[in-house]
């Protein structure tokens, strides 16, 4: 499963990854479009949207559980889902940090290197 991370600081702003900084209002679209890749391959994007309580490495695992029923249904009864010949989904874990996550030198991408690819 392909899974990307978007980091929100408290405010709701969009931080880089690995600087923690928060990205510009005007830069925005331009740093979604560099970071936020989804595979060609993608027939389906599932979003998953957490809290600042939920830690990073939670948050990919339960972005996991969340597309794991899907991934069971479609193996057992694909003709339940008659899209594309060849399923192929994807996880976006969407995570508004507050001030438990951001300290000095522990951002998001840097807390927990879990099985996620960080925008």
């Amino acid at each position: 499963m392909h899974l990307t991370t978007v980091d929100l600081d408290e405010q709701g702003r969009l931080r880089a990854p690995g600087s923690g900084h928060t990205v510009p209002g005007d830069r925005i679209a331009e740093h979604l479009a560099r970071h936020l890749r989804v595979p060609d391959e993608v027939t389906d994007l599932y979003v998953y949207v957490h809290g600042w309580q939920t830690a990073p490495p939670a948050a990919a695992r339960r972005a996991s559980l969340l597309l794991a029923p899907a991934q069971e249904l479609h193996a057992a009864r694909p003709a339940l889902y008659p899209g594309p010949e060849k399923w192929t989904p994807a996880a976006s874990s969407v995570a508004a940090y507050g001030r438990g996550w951001h300290r000095p030198g522990r951002t998001p991408t840097s807390a927990a290197r879990s099985p996620r690819t960080s925008c």
